[in-house]
């Protein structure tokens, strides 16, 4: 692993080496630190972010409620781009704003994997929120690849692939009705959501003023 201080590499890759040999996966550090380490250089705050396209997951205190207001972690190290063998995934043509929400919507705004929406808490992390952003998925039967919406801890995840067996002994183990609504998902290639799930990613997209008033409304009863 080159040395962050003295590689001639761009700021992004510097960054990145930076924040693996300096902060450490679990490690916090603030942007005034960042900055220390990168005196004169315009926009690193912007190259850091960069790195999310890559896997990096840097939460901020909106994500992590441990975490003092102008502090962030490293909560997992991505693609190694330093490594001159490794192809970003951000290679290619990029995402249009109108390409993002269209995909947004396709997916009904939670990520395709596990279920979750923006800015809901992770049920076994109830400190870290969801993060949501586009990736490029594994491809479809037809062999091309499609946007889907994932949140960040998936996307860093979707590397890690389950082996056929282990699939195949959870599928064993289902009961019928889950069964059912697992051929159905397989059938029509997408994970479909109930209604009521429908319903409250709805709500979540809500201004916070008209949340409250849906929120008066239910516990009014």
């Amino acid at each position: 692993m080159p040395d962050w201080r003295t590689s001639i590499v761009g700021t992004r890759v510097r960054v990145a080496l930076w924040l693996a040999t300096e902060i450490g996966v679990g490690g916090s550090f603030t942007k005034a630190h960042l900055r220390e380490a990168f005196p004169r250089i315009e926009q690193v705050d912007r190259r850091m972010r960069d790195l999310r396209a890559d896997g990096w997951v840097i939460s901020t205190y909106r994500e992590d409620r441990s975490l003092a207001s102008d502090e962030l972690r490293l909560v997992a190290i991505g693609g190694p781009v330093w490594d001159p063998s490794y192809r970003s995934k951000t290679s290619g043509p990029g995402i249009t704003d109108t390409q993002r929400q269209d995909v947004f919507a396709a997916d009904g705004f939670v990520c395709v994997y596990c279920g979750i929406g923006g800015g809901e808490a992770y049920p076994d992390e109830q400190l870290r929120t969801a993060k949501l952003t586009i990736a490029r998925s594994q491809p479809t039967d037809d062999g091309e690849p499609r946007l889907a919406t994932v949140c960040d801890r998936c996307h860093v995840r979707s590397s890690e692939r389950p082996s056929h067996d282990a699939v195949a002994s959870a599928i064993a183990t289902l009961e019928p009705t889950a069964l059912l609504r697992l051929r159905e998902w397989v059938s029509r290639g997408k994970r479909t959501r109930d209604p009521l799930e429908e319903l409250w990613a709805a709500y979540r997209r809500l201004p916070a003023a008209d949340r409250a008033r849906i929120r008066e409304q239910l516990l009014r009863g």
